[in-house]
């Protein structure tokens, strides 16, 4: 009994070790990405994951030798990931690294909350530069009322949500993805 009560402590271990090297190798500015560490492993790219290539990613991307977890123990966590099938798809890998443990959840949103406070620092700056490059006139200096008559499409005086949403794409070429419709 206090073998098999140490096995299982140690596949729990094993499968913690494998779930922490998979989030540090999945971590990208904008968060965690599982999508990595599935295409990475998924030699063939046939959105399906083999027992093999389950091992060969452990050891080659995780850099887990076999003296740390044995071939047997990695046969085995991904028995217990497949839910005992052949194959694993990417739902059940993401769902086996999904963060559980809530220092780790913290940790990741606020790095992923400092990323995004410094991307939309830099891009606010950004755009304050292509709006006053825009403005300037050769002769005159800055005029950004020349600036904002361009952008005040109707002649209103105000700048509608639809107004600034056309003037950041189409003059200053901003896109989407760097100043979402919704900053």
């Amino acid at each position: 009994e206090d073998e098999s009560r140490a096995n299982k402590q140690k596949l729990k271990e094993s499968v913690e070790k494998i779930r922490k090297r998979a989030r540090a190798y999945c971590f990208t500015s904008k968060g965690q990405n599982f999508d990595i560490v599935f295409n990475k492993f998924d030699k063939n790219h046939d959105s399906v994951m083999s027992k093999d290539e389950f091992r060969v990613g452990v050891r080659k991307i995780f850099r887990i030798p076999p003296l740390e977890l044995s071939d047997k123990e990695v046969n085995e966590i991904f028995a217990m990931i497949s839910e005992q099938t052949d194959e694993l798809r990417m739902e059940t890998f993401s769902a086996f690294l999904g963060v559980e443990d809530d220092a780790t959840d913290v940790y990741a949103a606020a790095w992923q909350h400092v990323d995004k406070k410094k991307e939309r620092n830099r891009v606010m700056r950004a755009f304050a530069m292509k709006v006053k490059k825009r403005s300037l006139c050769s002769h005159k200096g800055t005029d950004l009322e020349q600036v904002f008559n361009l952008f005040d499409r109707d002649g209103s005086g105000t700048l509608t949500l639809g107004e600034l949403n056309e003037a950041v794409r189409r003059y200053l070429h901003i896109p989407e993805d760097v100043i979402s419709r919704k900053e």
